[in-house]
């Protein structure tokens, strides 16, 4: 069945929210005998974020080759990822872009031999335990976010090391690592289906939200709306806020990159906030008039 893609709130606005009826995906269908190594500062605050491929020289003799497909998270038939989810409606599309999110956030460029060594060595990637951790890791993928060690397969025997600055300064290079291409804003649609859901009841009590639905001056609604977004987008944020800005002061994510977790999710919206104005006025109204027990 051939149905439409999903558009920008402004046309089709229940795609930015979460489908009334989701598809569930068994995250416990497919357990990886053998994952990739993560990132231990990650893991520290229960985060499951894959190392990057060290970009490491290889035997000429090899394929120099570089291969544009190592994703964040494989295998692609992993039903955790997605793989069983079949796009007929607009809602399993949705669910279906939600699970392949954290493959979208983060593809390395790697050469070919490297990237065949790391399916040889590893049968997969940590499946997020919850939405909330899927959000938290895509959101540190998409930030370009590079671990302290890496995995090194130079040689047929993988081992982990820790990256130096040039290392790093490699895998900061323009391309190497970046969203799946074409799914951009894929991605960052699923930024904003997650902020809307788990963000937007943290700021009922506020008095942009009751400004915002009385007020009929538009200039006063655009502020208001950005406001309330934002104000949205710190509570979700807040649990890799601090990951993210002591990475970024390491110089594991890019200075050129917002100071903040926040600043980058914010940029995500890239003055697309006014498509989002109707589905929040609808779903602070819901939530108002049938308060949470």
């Amino acid at each position: 069945m051939i149905i439409q893609r999903p558009t920008p709130p402004s046309l089709n606005a229940e795609c930015i929210v979460s489908p009334s009826a989701p598809v569930e995906t068994d995250r416990g269908f497919f357990k990886p005998q053998n994952p990739c190594p993560v990132d231990e500062r990650a893991l520290q605050a229960g985060l499951h974020v894959t190392l990057l491929i060290a970009p490491t020289s290889v035997d000429q003799r090899y394929s120099q080759r570089i291969d544009g497909h190592h994703g964040a998270a494989f295998p692609s038939h992993n039903p955790a990822f997605g793989a069983e989810l079949q796009a007929t409606t607009l809602e399993s599309e949705i669910a279906r872009d939600d699970a392949r999110a954290i493959r979208w956030s983060r593809i390395q460029e790697v050469k070919r031999i490297l990237h065949n060594r790391c399916h040889d060595a590893y049968d997969g990637t940590v499946v997020p335990a919850n939405e909330h951790e899927n959000f938290a890791v895509a959101l540190l993928n998409a930030a370009k976010y590079i671990p302290a060690q890496a995995m090194d397969f130079s040689t047929n025997k993988p081992k982990l090391i820790t990256l130096d600055a040039a290392m790093r300064q490699r895998l900061q290079a323009p391309g190497v690592i970046h969203k799946q291409r074409r799914m951009e804003a894929r991605v960052g649609y699923f930024f904003g289906r997650y902020i809307i859901k788990h963000g937007l009841h943290t700021v009922l009590e506020t008095a942009e939200v009751s400004q915002f639905l009385e007020t009929t001056n538009e200039l006063e609604r655009l502020r208001l709306g950005r406001r309330i977004l934002r104000l949205a987008s710190r509570s979700v944020t807040d649990p890799v806020e601090g990951i993210y800005q002591s990475a970024r002061a390491q110089g594991r994510i890019s200075r050129s990159s917002p100071k903040r977790a926040l600043g980058f999710m914010m940029w995500h919206f890239d003055h697309k906030q006014p498509d989002y104005f109707s589905t929040i006025e609808r779903q602070l109204k819901a939530e108002l008039a049938h308060p949470a027990a």
